[in-house]
């Protein structure tokens, strides 16, 4: 079994056992492309056997997600939080045949302190509404507190590190962080570059 496939069924095995799982963010300290390529193999897992999920892209300027799945250009997140008129289903892409949805993070001037806006609350419970698993990409993590929003919303996080890579001193640092909120660590994955 390829590493890919192993540890998205380990992650499953974790989210499963938990009571609430269906707003997940993840968190890396330097392995981005391994985050999001979890993600989306996650969300097509899960799409699989019917049950739907929405990836929601933190990573204001990131274009990984519409590259993907192949996506027109069109509005997202930071476009949402910026125009009031904008409803979810405005920013929501549909990837055919895979009961997957995305919103991508919108126009490149997005800022992190966006998704402490009281809109961002209510797209995450509108989304909870529709679909089964959401999943909450988010950048690399740096110190600072401008995930905390995101972690109000949670209920849990995955921590994606790079094997041989990742600092211990930096994990510490981000483990220490998530338990200061009290956020639930439903695990971490270790990936090879």
């Amino acid at each position: 079994m390829n590493s890919i496939k192993e540890a998205i069924r380990h992650i499953n095995m974790g989210l499963t056992q938990s009571e609430n799982r269906q707003i997940v963010t993840f968190f890396t300290l330097d392995g981005e492309i391994a985050q999001q390529t979890l993600i989306v193999n996650l969300a097509v897992m899960y799409g699989k056997v019917g049950e739907k999920t929405i990836i929601l892209d933190t990573e204001f300027g990131n274009g990984l997600f519409s590259n993907v799945f192949n996506l027109k250009p069109g509005k997202g997140l930071s476009d949402y939080l910026d125009d009031y008129t904008l409803t979810d289903n405005d920013i929501i892409q549909e990837v055919t045949g895979h009961n997957v949805g995305v919103i991508t993070s919108g126009s490149e001037n997005g800022e992190h302190y966006q998704t402490g806006d009281p809109r961002f609350s209510r797209l995450i419970k509108s989304l909870t509404n529709k679909y089964d698993h959401v999943f909450i990409n988010t950048p690399s993590y740096q110190d600072s507190g401008e995930f905390s929003s995101l972690l109000t919303v949670s209920d849990g996080v995955i921590i994606v590190s790079a094997l041989k890579v990742t600092k211990k001193s930096k994990m510490y640092h981000l483990v220490d962080y998530l338990k200061k909120r009290n956020a639930k660590i439903l695990g971490y994955v270790s990936v090879k570059r």
